[in-house]
């Protein structure tokens, strides 16, 4: 029945004939049962049959095992220090079946210091392998902490039982060590705060404690002044932790101790554990009542100053206002300058006597800008101090700004030309003045401003310099001059008014509509053509709006012959509309009988002139048209800029530029 499924030779169930055999083999696996019972035991049986009737045989066979029996203990402490009685102390104890067949529960715990337990009860058995785990707890006593080095070493075995036998572990053994802290301490007081006399008597209060975590014996205090002490407990005395010595006793004060000033005397207790003495000291001082004293009275000369550099001497009287002689040397310490004291004289400075010392100090730009200067000083005798006294010299304060204001360029001849003002603002006063510093320009008006550098503060004759930016108006062409006035402010002070001006020089051309006279652009009425629209389809422009302009220049007649050359400046060359339309104008708008032509290669408009008048006023007008846009491709920059110049005999006349745009509709 535990062999299962046999292997047979011939196969089972065959028929044998008389003396022959079946062989069968077959396997059986050991369980933790087997183990436990000691031995494996099984029998077989073979059946047969003959005639109508069963024959059967049985065969048994037994294999012991080879059991072993160990049960392990494990101990351990926490914490695994102390250093007071009351601590608890957790020992954790670990029992292990690190045989080969299960042990009968509960496992019991035999500690030489917490006795015998069950380690968790509920654990019925223990099988190979596993563990079980519990916990004792031991709370600290003073005799532990006081025997030998204090630690506790406790020992502990586990046991249970196999089949009835008792089975028990080696030892575990846990060791908490003590920090044994052996201390004393001493305070002492004295009842009185002060002596005034030859035989006055000092109380004194003597109190010794304790302050480790051990016992200390044959504790006593000595003071060398005080003599034979009144204590309680009676001394010597043994005490506890946190016990107390206390002792009183008396001093009768000499004049010695009057001279000297003050008592001083220490007292010191001892105390022992282990063999070996601890100690501690305390000490009191009982100050005498002397009287010495002084006075301080301080005076500057002069008591206002305007400048760096001025210079402020001051006097200082020192008078013993005490009521004994000094004899130490008289110093004065003034928190600004060194002060020179003479001498005392000889024998002392005497009660109602004085000594007078002197410095001198040169005034700084910090002491302008605070307005005063306020210093203090006290004089000194040894340990004697005077009063504080103060002197105050006071500051003219002169506050200032100055600005100063600069154009560049000086002209202008656009609408849309840039003016940039340069403010230099400068501290003209006495004092630092602090930032930040603004301009304010009745011109510059927001979104610009004027910029100045971010500046905490200026010093005298200290300056820096602001920037602005101003675009020329048609208003400010048509006035002829921009004139803007400025300040410049901290918030506090304020600077003078700067002004600046830049005048017009007015542009002798203009681009203009097609409809513009010649009357129109010589009397200064005609209006500005700045821009040209394109629309565009299938990405090229395919009409220009408007398609026709003029362009007008003034020129002055430099001799009665002359070339006149009107250049384009331009990504393109734009057509004249015929040389009809290429006209040069007396001063009253008529008609010269100069012609100009065109060159189409470059765009240049050229009059060979002939017959003026040296000096005289002449008008240039020519109409361009635009169509050679048409048909390009719209541009990268879809915005383009055309100018044109008038040049005589190759030279710029530099007011001639006018331009124009063109821009996508």
């Amino acid at each position: 029945p535990k062999l299962g499924t046999l292997t047979c030779t011939p196969a089972n169930g065959s028929d044998l004939a008389p003396n022959a055999t079946l062989s069968c083999t077959g396997s059986y696996t050991v369980t933790q049962a087997d183990l436990n019972a000691g031995k494996v035991d099984n029998t077989a049986t073979a059946t047969g049959k003959f005639g109508d009737k069963d024959y059967s045989a049985t065969a048994s066979a037994s294999v012991p095992a080879v059991q072993t029996v160990k049960l392990t203990l494990t101990k351990a402490a926490n914490p695994t220090s102390y250093s007071a009685a009351g601590t608890t102390i957790t020992y954790t104890y670990v029992a292990k079946n690190e045989g080969n067949v299960t042990l009968s529960g509960p496992v019991k715990i035999s500690d030489d210091k917490l006795g015998s337990f069950d380690c968790d009860a509920s654990v019925t058995s223990l099988a190979p392998g596993a563990s079980v785990t519990c916990t004792k707890s031991y709370v600290t006593t003073q005799t532990d902490l006081e025997t030998g080095d204090g630690s506790i070493k406790n020992t502990a075995t586990a046991s249970t039982t196999l089949n009835g036998n008792t089975v028990t572990s080696e030892p575990a053994s846990a060791t908490v060590t003590a920090t044994q802290t052996p201390a004393l301490s001493l305070t002492k007081s004295v009842t009185e705060k002060f002596y005034s006399a030859v035989g006055d008597v000092l109380h004194y209060t003597l109190v010794a404690t304790n302050t480790g975590n051990v016992t200390l014996s044959n504790v006593s205090i000595s003071d060398p002044k005080l003599g034979t002490l009144t204590c309680t407990p009676a001394q010597p005395a043994s005490l506890a932790p946190g016990a107390t010595l206390s002792c009183t006793g008396s001093y009768t004060v000499t004049q010695a101790d009057l001279n000297a000033g003050k008592v001083d005397n220490t007292a010191t207790v001892v105390g022992s554990f282990g063999g070996k003495d601890y100690t501690a000291t305390a000490s009191a001082s009982v100050p005498a009542a002397q009287a010495p004293a002084l006075s301080l009275t301080k005076t500057p000369s002069p008591t206002t100053y305007s400048k760096v550099g001025d210079k402020i001497t001051y006097s200082y009287e020192v008078k013993n206002t005490g009521n004994i002689t000094l004899h130490d040397a008289i110093t004065v310490t003034d928190d600004k300058v060194t002060v020179t004291c003479p001498a005392l004289p000889v024998g002392g400075l005497v009660p109602g006597a004085s000594i007078t010392c002197t410095a001198s100090y040169n005034i700084t730009q910090g002491d302008l800008d605070t307005g005063k200067v306020v210093n203090t000083a006290t004089a000194k005798s040894g340990a004697i101090t005077s009063n504080e006294a103060t002197a105050t010299v006071t500051a003219v304060q002169k506050p200032a700004l100055s600005l100063t204001k600069t154009a560049s360029p000086k002209t202008y001849s656009a609408v849309g030309d840039k003016i940039t003002y340069s403010y230099v603002v400068t501290n003209s006063g006495n004092v630092t003045l602090n930032g930040p510093f603004t301009v304010s320009d009745d011109h510059i008006i927001s979104p610009n401003v004027v910029t100045c550098p971010a500046t905490a503060s200026l010093a005298p004759g200290a300056s820096i310099t602001c920037s602005a930016t101003y675009t020329i108006t048609q208003a400010d062409l048509n006035a002829g001059s921009v004139t803007n006035k400025a300040t410049a402010t901290n918030g506090k002070v304020t600077s003078n008014e700067a002004t600046a001006t830049v005048t017009a020089t007015k542009s002798t051309a203009l681009v203009a509509p097609t409809q513009t006279t010649c009357q129109q652009f010589a009397s200064g009425t005609a209006s500005s053509l700045d821009f040209l629209d394109y629309n565009v389809k299938g990405g090229k422009i395919n009409s220009v709006a408007p398609g026709v302009f003029f362009y007008y220049s003034k020129i002055t007649a430099p001799s009665p012959s002359f070339t006149i050359t009107v250049a384009q400046y331009k990504p393109d060359n734009w057509k004249v509309m015929g040389t009809q339309q290429i006209i040069l104008w007396d001063a009253n708008c008529v008609k010269t009988k100069v012609t100009g032509t065109f060159d189409k290669s470059t765009g240049t408009v050229t009059f060979n002139a002939k017959g003026l008048t040296t000096g005289a006023t002449y008008y240039i007008s020519i109409k361009y048209e635009t169509s050679s846009l048409v048909g390009q491709d719209v541009r990268t920059s879809p915005t383009v800029k055309y100018t044109f110049n008038t040049s005589i005999n190759s030279t710029l006349i530099d007011t001639s530029n006018a331009s124009i745009s063109v821009r996508p509709k």
